[in-house]
């Protein structure tokens, strides 16, 4: 369905009825990539998996945006929604939302999934890369940069057995938008340390984080999990960076065992 949030639509899969559960997705990703999850959570739960602005079937409006104006557009989704509260899951960049939704909606927390992500910033060699890719993205579009990232995304594992897995992924990373792409890498690139945010989450916190992620070592999940007061850490098998495609059952499962203990 889609949903006005301050005069422009945006596109979330609502599924379910029950206690709310917010999916967000990672880059240059969609709500397609917890496909899974959301079939397995909506017999319990309502479960709302946005398109970021830029991404997916929701348009950017504005070029300006940081992780704040995404955490306030889901914010203004969920009122849209009559969603008073809920669990929030975040994937990688979806993670960095997370933090900074929590920073400024925490009333409307009742639990965080943080799913490979990390609480540090770039570092100064990381925010120079975001600019060179957004340069490179302006020059020769989406294709380099699609082609480049699939490797990095995936496990080993899955790059030699789930082809159908590399497939469906690359068509939601076509389905971005060059402005939306542009705008997030910006957005990641000056978003603020999360660290300090760590001890201040007082909801049940769940991290998973992919054994063979190649782009956010483990270690960083466990530094996270050691950080927020009544966190837990699952580190799943044969999966890299995106554990909701690479082992999606298991996820489905994490989470839904994460629901149970929470409402």
């Amino acid at each position: 369905m889609r949903v006005l949030v301050n005069g422009s639509p945006l596109y979330a899969a609502v599924r379910g009825r029950g206690p709310a559960i917010t999916l967000v997705h990672g880059f240059p990703l969609n709500h397609r990539i917890y496909d899974t999850q959301i079939r397995a959570l909506s017999r319990t739960y309502r479960v709302i998996a946005p398109d970021l602005p830029g991404f997916g079937k929701s348009p950017l409006n504005r070029e300006d945006v940081t992780m704040d104006t995404y955490a306030d557009v889901l914010a203004t989704m969920l009122d849209a929604l009559d969603v008073e509260k809920t669990v929030l899951a975040g994937l990688s960049m979806g993670g960095y939302i997370a933090f900074a939704f929590w920073r400024r909606h925490p009333e409307r927390v009742q639990g965080l999934v943080l799913l490979n992500t990390r609480a540090k910033p770039d570092t100064p060699e990381g925010r120079e890369n975001r600019f060179k890719t957004i340069e490179a993205v302006r020059q020769r579009g989406l294709t380099p940069l699609i082609e480049g990232m699939i490797p990095k995304l995936l496990s080993p594992a899955t790059l030699r057995g789930k082809v159908h897995v590399v497939n469906k992924l690359r068509h939601i990373m076509e389905e971005a938008s060059i402005e939306g792409v542009v705008a997030a890498l910006k957005a990641m690139a000056h978003r603020p340390d999360s660290r300090p945010t760590l001890g201040t989450i007082t909801v049940p916190t769940l991290i998973i984080a992919g054994k063979d992620d190649g782009l956010i070592p483990v270690i960083e999940a466990e530094e996270m999990a050691l950080n927020i007061p009544n966190a837990r850490l699952h580190v799943v098998d044969q999966a890299g960076h995106l554990v909701t495609m690479e082992r999606p059952r298991t996820t489905a499962r994490l989470m839904a065992s994460f629901m149970e203990q929470t409402m």
